[in-house]
């Protein structure tokens, strides 16, 4: 049996073949945006949670000596929803495509009520903060 040979020719083909891929639309999007924005959703929904358990760890470890403001923003970090995760790698991984004005629309009023609701939940928190540390103050 003859060795396989790839010549310059069917090399080419199986390039165009692939740019071709790469550029097929889907929903009005490449194939390689459709694959960036999933990259980015997938990121953004892996690193950030990752990043707050590995915090709220070192956290528990260090538990004498923190400033006040660290511990309100480790609170506030407690207190971030897995749905503000998600509105936010929605966010993100859309930056990267062209989606019709209804669907943009749609998914803008939804991360902006999620981000709304998450804000009320940090607010809660820090008010919360505030009040066990002057009752703190005050006992002491």
């Amino acid at each position: 049996m003859p060795p396989l040979e790839i010549t310059t020719a069917s090399y080419n083909c199986g390039m165009d073949t692939l740019d071709l891929m790469w550029q097929q639309q889907y929903f009005g999007n490449s194939l390689r945006d459709w694959l960036v924005a999933g990259v980015a959703f997938t990121a953004v929904l892996t690193l950030l949670p990752l990043l707050r358990s590995y915090l709220l760890a070192l956290q528990r470890r260090l538990t004498a000596g923190i400033p006040s403001g660290v511990t309100l923003a480790l609170r506030l970090l407690e207190r971030t929803s897995r749905i503000f995760l998600w509105a936010l790698a929605l966010f993100v991984a859309e930056r990267f495509l062209e989606l019709p004005a209804l669907v943009e629309r749609v998914s803008r009023v939804l991360v902006v009520l999620i981000t709304w609701g998450q804000a009320a939940r940090w607010g809660s928190a820090a008010v919360r903060f505030a009040l066990e540390r002057r009752r703190d103050e005050t006992v002491a």
